[in-house]
């Protein structure tokens, strides 16, 4: 159904101001737009059932602000950004939504701009568990396809099947056109790691629909900075961007659009460095805006572009060069925090911790760029363990919850990092526990 100026249907009406609720009780403020009869639409279609309900904001598209409220129960309402409807727009075939409503409208004189689409979707399949994992419908995954299709996904594996596998399945779900696959060789001193990478390479061979592989296999153990460093090296020669993902990284399936979404919106800005999906932000996150800027450059899952990949520095050589000056006092205001990050650049450099990420944020932070970083967590760390290069100790963040992205994205007002949270993350992540949280902590864990 294509509805331009105002139309009256059986389950929506378009007045061209944004968007609200009919029957769900009144917004926060006064505002116009296409008004859903969830209920009615449930009814209609026996697609939807009660069981969650949910409030989210729309966002800005086309240079203005909706600053209306969208009231869900019964069914799930996605809104998609006109990005996601390119081929729609160049009169490409509607993707297949596994026979659910669907209801598009373009927009006439009212201020809308592009194409959208509202689409129901069975909200009882929506499953949560207590590590974050979730379990979607068809429809959901279809939606998510068609969102982040263009943007490249990089996987980055080793010899951990299980972890592998249940990311593989989330990459599968996203069915990206381009997927990139680096992986490391076998260590000389594990005789199991043979067979066991060998099976992780085998598990990622099963690509069932419409995708260009590419891969990037060491015969030799590399080791975890350098074969991650030299495997995006080799990416970002085929690519421009890139969303990345290593094996133990498991993604809310909203991640993806949210990712491909900001590679777009800030491709051409130099001072934004990566987007990440993880946040150590106190959840349930605060709903708008979607994202924050930050000066951490969190790596489990994240994105990036070429432009920002090439001032990365194996060597370290501003570390070498610039270790006594007065940058990372300007950068990291807290003495403890920054004795933390002095330290982690050291033993990188000196060899006893073999990282990427501490040289990819020295070279992010020198450079003075910053990140994005969702306020809702998407990614859930599943690698803690025994047989884990770097998270082997028990950690809060292990297996952090997950929480769906709620579309479309609500975008910051101004470039300026989010003071307030970065102090958040700072607390919570990056500055010793004093001797009485340790002491509760251990006695804590005694008596569980």
């Amino acid at each position: 159904m294509i509805a331009s100026g105002t139309r009256a249907g059986p389950f929506f009406a378009y007045s061209g101001c944004g968007l609200d609720t009919a029957g769900f009780g009144a917004p926060p403020r006064p505002a116009r737009g296409v008004h859903c009869d969830f209920e009615g639409l449930a009814r209609a279609r026996g697609a939807c059932r009660p069981a969650y309900f949910r409030r989210a904001r729309i966002g800005q598209h086309g240079g203005r602000r909706m600053s209306s409220w969208v009231e869900r129960s019964f069914c799930d309402l996605i809104v998609r950004p006109p990005s996601a409807f390119s081929a729609l727009a160049r009169g490409g075939s509607e993707p297949d939504h596994g026979g659910r409503p669907d209801f598009h409208w373009r927009a006439g004189g009212g201020g809308l701009s592009g194409l959208f689409e509202l689409r129901a979707i069975n909200s009882q399949q929506e499953v949560r568990t207590d590590g974050g994992d979730s379990t979607r419908t068809p429809e959901t995954r279809s939606i998510l396809r068609t969102t982040m299709r263009e943007a490249p996904v990089v996987f980055i594996i080793f010899n951990r099947v299980e972890c592998t596998r249940q990311v593989w399945a989330r990459i599968c779900e996203a069915r990206p056109r381009t997927l990139l696959l680096i992986a490391d060789g076998p260590r000389r001193d594990r005789s199991a790691d043979a067979e066991r990478c060998a099976e992780v390479r085998r598990l990622v061979e099963t690509v069932d629909w419409p995708c260009d592989v590419r891969r990037n296999y060491a015969e030799t153990n590399l080791g975890a900075a350098r074969r991650i460093a030299s495997g995006l090296d080799w990416a970002f020669a085929l690519v421009e961007e890139a969303i990345i993902l290593e094996d133990d990284c498991l993604p809310d399936p909203t991640f993806f659009p949210f990712c491909a979404e900001l590679l777009e919106r800030y491709r051409d800005h130099a001072g934004i460095a990566q987007i990440a999906g993880c946040s150590f932000q106190p959840q349930p996150a605060r709903e708008f805006p979607s994202y924050f800027f930050s000066r951490y450059t969190h790596g489990w899952g994240w994105a990036t572009w070429r432009r920002a990949w090439r001032l990365y520095d194996h060597e370290m050589k501003v570390w070498r060069t610039e270790r006594e000056g007065k940058w990372l006092s300007a950068m990291i205001a807290h003495p403890d925090e920054r004795a933390v990050w002095a330290r982690c650049f050291d033993e990188t450099l000196t060899g006893q911790v073999d990282a990427w990420d501490y040289r990819w944020t020295l070279a992010v932070w020198r450079r003075g760029m910053q990140s994005i970083l969702p306020y809702r967590n998407l990614i859930s760390n599943i690698g803690f363990g025994a047989d884990a290069t770097h998270t082997r100790r028990a950690s809060p963040w292990a297996a952090l919850a997950v929480s769906a992205m709620p579309f479309p994205l609500v975008h910051p007002d101004s470039l300026a990092c989010d003071a307030a949270a970065d102090e958040v993350t700072s607390r919570l992540v990056f500055r010793p526990p004093s001797l009485a949280t340790r002491v509760g902590r251990r006695l804590r864990a005694l008596f569980r």
